[in-house]
C-alpha cells in the first residue's frame, strides 16, 4: 500500500516508524524529492537511525492512504494543498486532538474521499527535529467519520495498517471514543497549561472540583450530541489517565511554554460551541478557553 504521512511531529514520526515496511513517504513543508533520515528511540531506550522518503507530487497522486498528523488548526491548510492530487478513493486518516475539524473541512473543501478518525493513546516526544522518543504504549481505534467506503475497502485498509500499527481496531463507535478523548483532554490540558504543572499534579484534591465541573459540562453536551457517558465512570477514566501520565507534560502546556498556538479552540472551545448549539451553559469550559487564550496572547 502506498502511504503518505503529513506532519513530522512526534506522532507523525512515530507512525512513520511503524509503517516503514510499506511504500511510505513523509510530506514535509518543503515539497522536495529526496531521502532523509530520522532517529527512533524505542520505549526501552534503544536508538537507531532509519531512512525516509520525502513525498513529492507523484507519490501523492499514487497514494492509497494519507495519514494527517498535524495540529487540529493546521489540518485544513495541510489537506487543501494535497486534495487536488489525490485519487477519489484515497483514504484520509486524521489523528489530531479535539473535534470540529471534519465539519470545517466539509464546509471549506470540495472532496468525496473517505475520512477516518484515528484515536490513539500511544505517546511520543520529539527530542530533536528528526528524533522521536516513544514514551508510551497504547491503543489505536479508527472509524469512518465522513465520506463513504465499502466494508471490503475498510477491511483492506485495516488489514494493511493493523499488520504494522500495534493494537489497531476498526470501530463503528468512533464518535464515542472521540468524545471520551475530548473529555480527557478538556479536563487535563487546559488546567496543566494554566497552572504550569505536569499531569500528575491534577490528582491533588485542590483540582478535583474544577475537573468535576468541566466533566459535568462535557457529559451534558455529549448527550445532546447523541453520546452518553456515566459521569462517575468518565471521572475514573480521567483519574487513571492522570495517574498513568503523572510525569508527562500535556501538549497544551508545552505549546504555551513554547509560545505556540494551542488546540484549546478544538477542545474546550468545541464544548463551548456545541453547548451554544444546544443552549447548554458551559461556564467552566468557557473560562478555561478564555484563560488559555489570555496566557498565549501575553507571551
Amino acid at each position: 500500500m502506498n502511504i503518505v504521512i503529513i506532519g513530522q511531529g512526534a506522532i507523525g514520526l512515530l507512525f512513520c516508524h511503524y509503517l516503514r515496511g510499506n511504500q511510505l513517504s513523509l510530506k514535509t513543508r518543503a515539497m522536495v524529492k529526496s531521502t532523509a533520515t530520522y532517529t527512533f528511540t524505542n520505549i526501552h531506550g534503544c536508538s537507531r537511525q532509519y531512512p525516509i522518503t520525502i513525498a513529492d507530487v507523484e507519490q501523492l497522486t499514487r497514494a492509497d492512504c494519507i495519514i494527517c498528523c498535524v495540529k487540529s488548526y493546521d489540518v485544513s491548510a495541510a489537506l487543501e494543498e494535497v486534495l487536488p492530487l489525490l485519487q477519489k478513493n484515497c483514504a484520509i486518516i486524521l489523528t489530531h486532538n479535539g473535534m470540529g475539524v471534519v465539519e470545517t473541512l466539509q464546509l471549506e473543501q470540495d472532496f468525496n474521499n473517505p475520512i477516518y478518525a484515528l484515536v490513539t493513546t500511544m505517546a511520543a516526544k520529539k527530542l530533536a527535529h528528526s528524533h522521536v522518543l516513544h514514551t508510551g504504549e497504547g491503543s489505536n481505534n479508527m472509524g469512518l467519520v465522513a465520506g463513504s467506503s465499502s466494508a471490503g475497502e475498510q477491511q483492506q485498509l485495516l488489514s494493511v495498517l493493523k499488520s504494522h500499527i500495534p493494537n489497531l481496531s476498526l470501530t463503528s463507535a468512533i464518535k464515542q471514543l472521540q468524545w471520551q478523548k475530548l473529555a480527557i483532554n478538556a479536563a487535563i490540558n487546559g488546567l496543566t497549561a494554566i497552572y504550569n504543572v505536569n499531569n500528575g499534579e491534577l490528582a491533588k484534591q485542590s483540582y478535583q472540583d474544577k475537573i468535576q465541573a468541566i466533566v459535568a459540562e462535557v457529559v451534558q453536551v455529549a448527550l445532546a450530541e447523541g453520546v452518553s457517558f456515566e459521569q462517575a465512570e468518565l471521572m475514573n477514566t480521567i483519574k487513571l489517565v492522570i495517574e498513568n501520565t503523572s510525569k508527562n507534560s500535556s501538549s497544551m502546556r508545552e505549546d504555551v511554554r513554547k509560545q505556540q498556538q494551542t488546540e484549546v479552540a478544538y477542545i474546550n472551545g468545541y464544548i463551548v460551541d456545541m453547548g451554544k448549539k444546544h443552549r447548554i451553559s458551559t461556564p467552566c469550559n468557557q473560562q478555561l478557553l478564555q484563560q488559555v487564550n489570555e496566557i498565549t496572547a501575553t507571551r
